[in-house]
């Protein structure tokens, strides 16, 4: 559910797309462990007075807490030795943390695990 009158926030656009991808291509493959039929990625837009806050949820498995408290740290990963690296999620903080923007990540069981973008308004909204 978007609101067609999202504010205007300052980013280098390239740097937030290639966060978007990431969250989302992560979202992707934990569902690769979801053998259901009701596979979710869901994306959502709140404004508050002063930050967007893009979350992007899906319905695979809960990031397990030891990880979970980590997460964002450089080589800290869920996937497989041959599957990643575990440096997205740490880059894409930094990238966030450049643009004066935050990252929170939450996955406890029977929830969706999301991963919510919070990024300020710009001063000309």
């Amino acid at each position: 559910m978007w609101d067609e009158r999202l504010p205007l926030v300052k980013c280098n656009f390239q740097q937030i797309e290639h966060v978007l991808i990431n969250i989302i291509k992560n979202a992707y493959q934990a569902l690769a462990d979801n053998f259901s039929d009701d596979r979710l990625i869901e994306i959502r837009g709140e404004v508050t007075d002063c930050s967007l806050h893009l979350t992007i949820a899906n319905n695979g498995p809960n990031i397990p807490p030891e990880i979970l408290k980590n997460v964002l740290a450089p080589f800290i990963t869920t996937k497989s030795e041959n599957e990643g690296t575990g440096l997205g999620q740490s880059i894409t903080e930094e990238i966030m943390k450049e643009h004066n923007g935050k990252l929170e990540i939450c996955s406890e069981p029977t929830s969706l695990t999301k991963v919510t973008m919070i990024l300020p308004l710009s001063e000309d909204t």
